[in-house]
């Protein structure tokens, strides 16, 4: 069985995989959080990640526990 947290990991590698091929949902979110990227790393993709679900970091949607998340 999965943590979530796997989940998360997977989704980032999945974005990463996507950006990589330019897959436009993708791009347009890098430009959201990072302008004019062309090249992104996992650690990246994991901010966006993050982001998206209303965290302000990658740490903070690991330190999420007990169903606790912010406000979208």
């Amino acid at each position: 069985m999965f943590d979530y947290i796997d989940v998360f990991k997977l989704e980032a590698k999945f974005f990463l995989k996507d950006f990589r091929k330019k897959h436009q949902k993708e791009v347009d979110l890098t430009a959201k959080y990072f302008s004019g990227k062309s090249d992104l790393s996992l650690m990246q993709a994991q901010h966006i990640i993050a982001k998206e679900y209303g965290f302000n970091s990658w740490d903070d949607l690991i330190s999420a526990e007990n169903g606790i998340w912010p406000e979208r």
